[in-house]
């Protein structure tokens, strides 16, 4: 009752309160506060009203924050900070979770695959990325096409998990598969999210399917071995020992173009959408347009045969037997820079924006400016042949040697940051994926390390496939999920060449050995079975 007699003057006193003026207001309540602090009472009081006033002033900023501001403030966040904002309420969740935020994450891990984004506009890489990882996702990644990103990206760490764990090791019962006979295996190249192709000096290409391993297309037509390999949106082109290149739609199996002009071997390739650069063992570099299958130039300037090959924005370089690098415009004949330095043969080369990596017969490597053709530094420390290198997300350069070792280094100060040592034999192929580096070697081993050089655990053991121990992994490829080698012998006699699929998608068992026909279907434990390509393509039609 007493506060009914009361409220005619607290209405009173409200009315009042309301006439004042800003000013007057801000007086009226510095009075008010400060004479209830003066008393107990007053200061309970005033505790309790703090909680009133702080729950009436608190308010959430993304909801009052137009979304495309809201979007902006949250691309700074990493993925954890993202998934930590997605547990705020309902509004955060929606924000944290759409693809706008993620989808730069997958941007961000696809860069670590340089091989991948380099050949790509980041519109078609991260189109292959997805594909990639929907080979492993939830059956129901795309029902909420908005997150679909997010669960990308999830998929993605999961696969992590298998590479490393011991518990996946390669079931050795199958034996032996065959994929070329008795032939070579020259190259392998990823050919898609789900494709690879070996190409061997029995002159043909055989096009695998990856999840699971089958083969899908038998590639005819070389009248000599073929040595050479580049994909690029559903294309390959192959070089070969008949001294001509031929372009193949991959997933038709179906030759589109025969590329003639060369008087040698066509020892390296490289193809950049409608763009194909090639070398030869007859000193010359050439460009093709293998749309219509013209010949647009005809590098000339090297003394001996063109080992290797890259280019990047329109630059290409070739490393020779002559000891030199040239670099060359697309659209010139007479080479922007020419780079002396090296003591022996090219083998290896590797392009980024900035520089160029070349790998020699003279146990070095040299960083070269591509704006100015100088020579930026010499990475000393191998002991022999650089016959493969790669260069990180992160600018560090990573190389392989027939001295047995990968390196790591800092192209700007030219130091050595780690030396992977654990090979026995030369070092025959690198790869980096996302999470790890992966070697082979001649002593028959693919070895797993992590980014940084810590080595995890042997992969694939030859031992198991070959007699007495003389298995040689000649080449590997390999994706965020899938580990591809090409196992062949020492003793050609009775070289027996295979390849090898290690599946470490984390819903199948982690081993399937290639040329297997399956069906269709995918089953939780994928089978294993030994058939010759032949056996396969008949199955195929």
């Amino acid at each position: 009752m007493a506060d009914a007699a009361r409220e005619p003057i607290v209405d009173e006193w409200l009315e009042t309160f309301r006439s004042f003026t800003r000013e007057q207001k801000t007086t009226a309540l510095t009075h008010l506060v400060g004479g209830l602090s003066e008393t107990v009472a007053g200061r309970a009081l005033l505790q309790k009203l703090q909680t009133t006033v702080t729950s009436k002033i608190r308010q959430d900023f993304l909801t009052v924050l137009p979304e495309e501001m809201s979007y902006h403030i949250l691309a700074f966040l990493g993925p954890n900070d993202l998934l930590s904002c997605s547990a705020v309420s309902r509004h955060w969740r929606r924000l944290a979770e759409n693809d706008r935020l993620w989808k730069p994450q997958c941007l961000r891990a696809l860069r670590t695959t340089t091989r991948l984004l380099g050949r790509h506009s980041e519109k078609a890489a991260l189109e292959l990325y997805q594909q990639q990882l929907l080979m492993h996702a939830e059956p129901d990644l795309f029902d909420h096409p908005n997150t679909a990103m997010k669960k990308l990206f999830s998929c993605r760490g999961r696969v992590k998990i298998p590479w490393e764990d011991p518990k996946y090791q390669v079931n050795p019962t199958a034996g032996k598969l065959l994929c070329h006979g008795d032939s070579v295996v020259t190259c392998l190249c990823i050919a898609g999210p789900n494709r690879v192709i070996s190409c061997s000096d029995d002159k043909n290409l055989i096009v695998w399917q990856v999840h699971p391993p089958k083969q899908l297309h038998k590639l005819e037509g070389h009248t000599g071995g073929v040595w050479s390999c580049a994909t690029d949106n559903g294309i390959a082109v192959s070089g070969a020992t008949d001294h001509s290149l031929r372009v193949w739609d991959i997933e038709k199996g179906e030759l589109l173009r025969v590329l003639e002009g060369h008087t040698s071997t066509v020892r390296c390739v490289h193809m950049v959408g409608d763009v194909i650069v090639s070398g030869s063992r007859d000193r010359t570099v050439r460009a093709w347009r293998w749309s219509d299958g013209e010949c647009t130039n005809v590098f000339e300037g090297h003394g001996d045969a063109v080992r290797c090959i890259d280019m990047c924005n329109e630059v290409i370089a070739s490393g020779s037997y002559d000891h030199s690098i040239r670099l060359w415009k697309t659209s010139a004949t007479e080479s922007i820079h020419v780079l002396h330095g090296h003591d022996d043969k090219i083998y290896s080369i590797r392009m980024t924006e900035a520089w160029i990596a070349s790998g020699s017969l003279d146990t070095t490597i040299r960083v070269w400016s591509i704006a100015t053709g100088e020579c930026m530094s010499i990475l000393r420390g191998h002991e022999s042949l650089t016959g493969t290198l790669h260069v990180r997300n992160d600018g560090v350069l990573v190389s392989g040697n027939a001295d047995r070792t990968i390196r790591l280094w800092d192209v700007t100060t030219g130091q050595c940051l780690r030396t992977l040592e654990g090979h026995e034999g030369a070092v025959t192929d690198v790869q980096v994926t996302s999470n790890h580096i992966v070697s082979c070697s001649d002593d028959g081993r693919a070895k797993l390390w992590s980014r940084n050089g810590d080595f995890i655990r042997d992969l694939v053991d030859s031992s198991a496939y070959v007699p007495n121990s003389d298995g040689v992994i000649w080449r590997l490829q390999c994706t965020d999920s899938a580990l591809v080698c090409a196992l062949g012998s020492r003793q050609q006699a009775i070289e027996v060449t295979s390849l090898i699929f290690v599946d470490f998608t984390p819903k199948r068992t982690n081993l399937v050995v290639a040329a297997a026909p399956m069906e269709n279907e995918v089953e939780d434990v994928p089978r294993i079975a030994e058939i010759t390509p032949e056996d396969s393509a008949s199955d195929q039609m």
